[in-house]
């Protein structure tokens, strides 16, 4: 980064967030009102850089307003609130589409064929460029914490793509948290997908068992939006995101007395 990108930012950090933006946000998005007020104080400088530098679109008729763009960049920097990021580099536009929108697989169907077919999305990310979002996900996610976060879903995405590979490994990475998602992510992970194959039951998102990539996005969906019932029912992978995201999300719900 040039120095005079990083005196450009530094520049947004010291630029006071607008009143009225900061009263919607504690008022709409739980996940920002539950904030103590100086994290608060740090997300609002990060949402500075942020709504910056990355270009919000409407599409299928959309027209943008700032209550969408104070959706995303809210909890989009929830997730960097406390690691030390170059705030998803490899997100240049947000896509955002008043309902679901199509996209085309591709699967291998064996003998070198491959079936491309059109699947309905919520939200999808691309390793370069690109997130796609749904408002109407969007506003469902928001009015309460269940557990499904489609922005924060498809930005743990961008930390997982960041180095160029989606594998469920997202950087930057401390050395001695990368031990801990070695020893509990990935066994983690091998147990999911035979619980799926087998069809028990599990307080997991069947999702998750699709590759290790959204594995580590579904969780982080239930870290933030449910973090007690994640450590009660998976506290090892909790500990893991809490390392590696430098953040306690149950000490905020204990503290505001919410629910989950």
């Amino acid at each position: 980064m040039s120095f005079f990108h990083t005196h450009h930012r530094n520049g947004l950090k010291k630029k006071a967030f607008p009143a009225e933006d900061a009263t919607s946000l504690t008022e709409r998005i739980p996940l920002v009102a539950m904030l103590e007020e100086d994290e608060r104080q740090r997300l609002y400088r990060d949402m500075n850089v942020f709504l910056e530098e990355k270009q919000f679109e409407g599409c299928a008729g959309l027209t943008i307003t700032r209550e969408m763009e104070l959706a995303v960049a809210s909890q989009a920097c929830l997730l960097i609130l406390n690691i030390e990021t170059d705030y998803f580099p490899g997100c240049e536009s947000i896509l955002i589409y008043p309902s679901g929108f199509s996209s085309y697989e591709s699967r291998p169907i064996g003998r070198g064929l491959v079936m491309e077919s059109e699947v309905a999305r919520i939200g999808e990310s691309w390793g370069q460029g690109t997130v796609i979002l749904s408002w109407d996900a969007i506003r469902r996610d928001i009015a309460g914490l269940t557990g499904r976060n489609v922005v924060l879903h498809e930005f743990a995405h961008q930390l997982d793509q960041s180095d160029g590979a989606s594998d469920g490994w997202p950087t930057p990475m401390a050395p001695e948290v990368e031990a801990m998602w070695l020893e509990i992510m990935a066994p983690a992970f091998k147990t999911h997908v035979a619980s799926a194959e087998k069809g028990k039951h599990t307080t997991i998102p069947a999702y998750g068992a699709k590759k290790p990539a959204e594995f580590y996005a579904v969780f982080t969906e239930l870290f933030f939006e449910q973090p007690q019932s994640l450590f009660n029912d998976h506290r090892k992978i909790y500990e893991v995101l809490s390392a590696y995201y430098c953040q306690d999300p149950r000490s905020r719900v204990h503290a505001t007395g919410a629910r989950h």
